[in-house]
């Protein structure tokens, strides 16, 4: 966004920049670490918490961030159905086995 010319906060650049910083280092610890996976099993825990609060909102303010994960209902959906396609997308189609020789 910066490189873009898009004026930011200096909040916004030293998050930017620790998180780059942070990946890095991660890297570094652990090769084999997949930070996706564990961010989004961090955050499935979070949303799995909020859920009492989340089922009135579902019907009346499906668009409210008053949550500790800061996702909407409509942002979790969205994620849930991005997951979804990204997993049948990755489902390869059954190959048949190559024949064998019998001897």
């Amino acid at each position: 966004m910066i490189a873009l010319g898009y004026p930011t906060k200096f909040d916004l650049n030293t998050f930017i920049k620790s998180q780059v910083t942070i990946a890095g280092e991660l890297t570094e610890l652990d090769p084999k670490l997949k930070q996706d996976d564990l961010i989004q099993k961090q955050v499935t825990s979070m949303v799995k918490k909020e859920l009492p609060k989340r089922i009135p909102c579902m019907i009346f303010c499906r668009d409210s961030r008053n949550y500790t994960s800061m996702l909407s209902n409509r942002d979790v959906s969205a994620v849930q159905k991005s997951m979804k396609k990204k997993k049948t997308e990755a489902v390869p189609a059954a190959q048949p086995a190559p024949a064998t020789k019998v001897q």
